[in-house]
């Protein structure tokens, strides 16, 4: 043993001359070199050094320990993660940094990184794609947290945090010539919002408010979508989901049969124009009573003239209400004899014309075979006979005596009759078409409605349909019926 020590106490006596120690070398390089014995080879002897091995209660229970003490804890089962052994949670070398009065464990793991372990950023850096694509994939969902450490109120002004997109405007590159994202609070709880600002503005272009609203060209939406400026739509569907339509279409559905589908109101903010839930439309009013009901004067331009009886008219009642009332010109009929037509000789009779050609006739009152006008209403009607007359029988009667006139079928009396001139030329009987005297009788009388009246005369006149002579023919005997008060 002697033999041994003394080259042994020879060597580090030796060493430590010079301040350093060396073990298996003559030569140390630093104040301790640690040689292995057999560096190279197959040997199966171990080398190396072993550092003290203790368990988390013994490094806990430590004091006064120096700061780069190496210890390695190959047992986490005893003692507490707590004080100086906080950092000790798993089996391994720890070291003893003095800053802290903390054991930290040594990092082994050369592939450290934000992949697998959390850290503190100490200045700016800069990660570059080199032309590739960075994807975030997760098998079930995704997520990016920016968090902003600290507690209280998010202050006015102040951003959570942003994200950028650069690009070059012009020869410079500007932070905000592409989009900037960002969530910005004003000093409450529940009124912070998100931000969106493009295409290199300060101002911001899309803010999502923390009360749903969203806002476009504003900072301060106060709908669920506020914009200011001018919007452009293909189409707008409005109304609960499963409504489509296509084409360039707005389209507004009503939800709730008690509010408006539709109001547009002014600057002093009443409404003008307002579409209720039934349908009715309101121009200065809110409360529409028919399908457009104005509340105000109406003007219709360019309306195009119509001169077809059979045509629709609008009329207005006591309250303004429109109506549409058909063109019943009632009580109308106009005609002339399709040929001559004379009476018989009986005195006391009243004779039917008939067989007219019929002129006008709107409301199919007039028969113009039998003779009958059935009037439609009761009322004045103007009644006018333009006859070409001559008598029939001259030898027999006078001519004082001839009438013709308007009579009651279901009667059989005259309500208008008229005489016959005296200067009514006589001539023979159905000898020609020959006219002595032509008169145009008129007069009003007052009808039933539902009786049927007809056109007549008494005996001994013949009345002529088409009176010749010079040239060319004419109508010598037209009749007309009309209506006038009811």
């Amino acid at each position: 043993m002697e033999k041994k020590l003394l080259p042994l106490a020879a060597i580090l006596l030796g060493s430590i001359m010079f301040g350093q120690v060396g073990i298996n070398t003559t030569a140390p390089k630093s104040t301790l070199d640690i040689i292995a014995k057999t560096p190279t080879g197959s040997t199966t002897n171990a080398d190396g050094v072993l550092i003290p091995r203790v368990d988390r209660q013994r490094a806990l229970s430590m004091i006064s320990v120096e700061p780069s003490t190496l210890i390695y804890v190959n047992d986490v089962s005893t003692g507490s993660a707590t004080g100086q052994a906080s950092n000790i949670d798993a089996m391994g070398f720890y070291h003893f940094d003095g800053s802290t009065s903390k054991w930290i464990k040594l990092n082994t793991d050369t592939n450290t990184n934000i992949y697998n372990a959390n850290g503190t950023l100490t200045g700016n850096r800069v990660m570059s794609m080199a032309d590739n694509s960075l994807i975030f994939r997760n098998g079930n969902e995704a997520s990016l947290y920016v968090e902003r450490s600290g507690t209280g109120n998010l202050q006015n002004g102040q951003n959570v945090a942003n994200l950028y997109t650069s690009g070059y405007v012009g020869d410079t590159n500007k932070i905000l010539s592409g989009i900037r994202t960002y969530y910005q609070g004003d000093g409450t709880n529940s009124s912070s919002s998100m931000k969106l600002t493009v295409n290199g503005s300060s101002n911001n272009n899309v803010v999502l408010a923390a009360d749903n609203n969203v806002g476009i060209g504003t900072d301060s939406p106060t709908q669920k979508l506020d914009i200011d400026g001018i919007a452009k739509s293909r189409k707008i569907i409005l109304g609960p989901s499963g409504y489509n339509y296509a084409g360039g279409t707005l389209n507004v559905r009503n939800n709730n049969a008690s509010e408006y589908i539709m109001g547009l109101a002014s600057s002093d903010n009443i409404f003008r124009v307002n579409v209720l839930d039934n349908g009715n439309v309101g121009i200065g009013t809110t409360d529409p009573t028919q399908k457009l009901d104005v509340n105000g004067n109406l003007r219709l331009r360019d309306i195009v003239p119509s001169s077809n009886i059979q045509d629709i008219t609008l009329v207005a009642d006591a309250n303004g209400v429109i109506k549409k009332k058909k063109n019943e010109i009632k009580g109308i009929a106009r005609a002339y004899l399709y040929n001559n037509r004379e009476t018989g000789n009986t005195t006391g009779v009243i004779y039917r014309l008939n067989y007219f050609t019929q002129v006008d006739d709107p409301g199919n009152d007039f028969d113009h075979q039998e003779g009958y006008f059935v009037a439609p209403e009761t009322g004045l009607y103007k009644i006018t006979m333009t006859t070409s007359i001559k008598l029939t029988d001259p030898d027999t009667y006078n001519v004082p005596n001839a009438v013709v006139g308007f009579a009651d079928s279901t009667t059989s009396n005259w309500v208008l009759r008229f005489s016959i001139p005296t200067d009514y030329i006589k001539g023979t009987y159905a000898a020609n078409n020959t006219v002595g005297s032509a008169t145009t009788f008129i007069g009003v009388a007052e009808l039933q409605a539902g009786r049927a009246y007809f056109f007549g005369a008494n005996h001994g006149l013949t009345f002529i349909a088409n009176p010749s002579g010079g040239t060319g023919n004419g109508i010598g005997s037209f009749f007309e019926i009309q209506l006038i008060k009811n």
